[in-house]
C-alpha cells in the first residue's frame, strides 16, 4: 500500500478483514450463468440441446486451442519475463539465494528465465514437469509445508496458486506456511478489477451473474469453521480477494500492482517482502 508522498506502507496489524466467498471459474461453457438462457434451453428439443452443448463445447476446446497458442507466443512470453524480472527487483533475488516455488507448474512463470539460483519446485501434481539443471521436484501441499524448516529458503515464489486454494483455513494455512518457510517472498494473485480474467480468459468473468451473487457477500467473521465458501458448482472454486484481504494473510509485507498486459487488460497483485532494505519505491505501484 501507499501513502499519498508514494512511500511504501507496512501492515502493522491484520485488519478486521470482510472476506469475500470465492467465485467458480468455469470448465465448460454450457452451464450458463444467465437464467434466461437457461429457461430458453429447458423449452428446446432435445435435439436441440444437445447440438447447441456440442457448438459450445467445440468453441470451448477452440478457445483453449487459441490461449495455448497465445501463450508459447514471443509476447506472452516477454510479458512472464517482465514479470519474472519485477518480482526478482522486489524480493532481492540474488545469484546465490536458494529458492522455493510454490505451484511450479510447466515453470513458465519463474524457472524458464533462471538457471543460476537453486529452485527447489512444489507441486501437488506427482508429475514433474519441469526439467533443468538448477532445479529439484518436490510433490506436495501448499497449506503443509512441514518437511520445510523455518527460514530454510531465501526466497518463496508463489505465483497464481493461492486463489485455488479452499477453503479458507487451507489458504490461510498456505500463506502462513509461505511466510515461515521464506526470509523473502513474493506472491502473485489476480487483481479483482482485472479486465481478462486469468483462468478462464473471459473479459470479466469474475463479475458474471452466477459469481457476483458470492462475490459480493461478505463475511464479517473469520475464526469460524462454518465458513467454507464454496460454491455447489461445476467450475473450478477461487477466492478473489481484495488488495488488503490479501495483505492481511501476510502481515508485515507490502503489496503492488502489476501490468501483465498491455493497457491493463490483465493485472495482479504481487504481496511481497523483500530481503535486506525496503525495494526500491520507483519499482511500487498502487493497488
Amino acid at each position: 500500500m501507499l501513502s499519498r508522498n508514494g512511500s511504501a506502507l507496512r501492515q502493522s496489524h491484520a485488519p478486521n478483514v470482510s472476506l469475500m466467498r470465492p467465485i467458480a471459474v468455469p470448465n465448460t461453457l454450457i452451464a450458463s450463468p444467465c437464467k434466461g438462457m437457461r429457461l430458453g434451453m429447458a423449452s428446446l428439443s432435445p435435439n436441440s440441446r444437445k447440438g447447441w452443448g456440442e457448438e459450445m463445447a467445440n468453441l470451448q476446446l477452440k478457445r483453449r486451442e487459441l490461449t495455448a497458442e497465445f501463450r508459447k507466443s514471443p509476447y506472452s512470453r516477454k510479458a512472464r519475463e517482465r514479470r519474472y524480472r519485477r518480482i526478482c527487483q522486489l524480493v532481492g533475488l540474488r545469484p546465490h539465494d536458494r529458492v522455493l516455488d510454490v505451484g511450479c507448474g510447466r515453470g513458465s512463470s519463474f524457472e524458464d528465465f533462471n538457471r543460476e539460483n537453486e529452485i527447489v519446485g512444489l507441486d501437488i501434481d506427482p508429475v514433474q514437469r519441469i526439467f533443468q539443471d538448477n532445479f529439484r521436484f518436490v510433490r506436495g501441499d501448499a497449506a503443509f509445508m512441514g518437511s520445510f524448516k523455518d527460514g530454510e529458503f531465501d526466497v518463496v515464489v508463489c505465483i497464481g496458486v493461492l486463489p485455488r486454494v479452499t477453503p479458507y483455513a487451507s489458504l490461510r494455512r498456505a500463506a502462513g506456511e509461505i511466510a515461515r518457510v521464506g526470509k523473502a517472498f513474493a506472491v502473485v494473485v489476480p487483481h479483482m478489477f482485472t479486465f481478462i480474467e486469468p483462468y478462464s480468459q473471459l473479459p470479466l468473468w469474475q463479475f458474471s451473474p452466477r459469481n457476483f451473487r458470492a462475490f459480493s457477500r461478505r463475511w464479517d467473521w473469520l475464526n469460524s469453521e462454518k465458513k467454507t465458501g464454496s460454491l455447489d458448482t461445476n467450475g473450478e472454486k477461487l477466492f478473489y480477494l481484495r488488495a488488503r484481504d490479501w495483505q492481511a494473510l501476510f502481515p508485515g509485507a507490502m503489496i503492488v500492482s502489476h501490468s501483465h498486459l498491455a493497457i491493463g487488460l490483465l493485472r495482479d497483485l504481487i504481496i511481497f517482502k523483500g530481503q535486506g532494505s525496503a525495494a526500491d519505491p520507483a519499482l511500487l505501484g498502487n493497488p
